[in-house]
């Protein structure tokens, strides 16, 4: 995290209403998302949200940020059909140099 600028910026929890699991919830979700971008002061499309579930990736979306899906248990098809900018299993995967060039990209590819 320190590589890509993390650190910098400081970090946001998400509120217990920011974690709900449906997509009837994304929108909250995304409200939430720019709020913590306001609170950073940073742009929503230079934020990135990690995300394991398909709601939080629409939210990003529709917060216009990018989302990376991590996909625990079968469902990176859902992850990338919610928009996922990219689905990985683990953040091992994420090429590190590619995401401080502002580009979301697996190590391998």
């Amino acid at each position: 995290m320190k590589k890509i600028g993390f650190l910098s910026f400081g970090h946001w929890t998400a509120s217990p209403r920011s974690q709900t699991r449906s997509a009837a919830d994304a929108l909250l979700q995304s409200i939430d998302l720019a709020v913590a971008a306001e609170e950073l002061g940073v742009a929503p499309a230079g934020c990135l949200v990690i995300e394991d579930a398909s709601a939080g990736i629409l939210a990003a979306r529709a917060g216009g940020m990018l989302g990376l899906g991590i996909a625990r248990l079968a469902d990176a098809a859902l992850l990338r059909s919610a928009g996922a900018d990219l689905v990985v299993s683990s953040l091992d995967e994420v090429d590190v140099d590619a995401l401080v060039a502002g580009r979301l990209a697996t190590r391998n590819g």
